[in-house]
């Protein structure tokens, strides 16, 4: 594997993805501007579009790659500094 390209941020939170109608809730393990990494969900199909949902940041992306319960999605445009930093926040409150 390569080197990502912004810098990931630990980030243990509780989120919202809705895939189609379907809502499901994640645990938010990495988060960056471009992308996240999840964990406690069932096995997703790669390429799945979705709509990330965290606290007051809301993204469109897909899966980029699902094994077991875990799971990486790309942001279709990445997210802003800030708001990684109130996710991170909202991790320390």
């Amino acid at each position: 594997m390569g080197r990502r390209a912004a810098p990931r941020t630990q980030a243990p939170l509780i989120v919202e993805l809705t895939i189609g109608a379907i809502k499901h809730s994640a645990t938010l393990n990495e988060i960056s501007r471009t992308g996240a990494k999840l964990s406690g969900l069932s096995p997703l199909a790669e390429g799945q579009e979705l709509v990330f949902r965290a606290g007051t940041v809301q993204a469109l992306g897909e899966v980029v790659w699902s094994t077991g319960s875990e799971c990486a999605i790309a942001f279709d445009i990445p997210i802003a500094a800030v708001e990684v930093g109130r996710l991170r926040a909202l991790v320390t409150f």
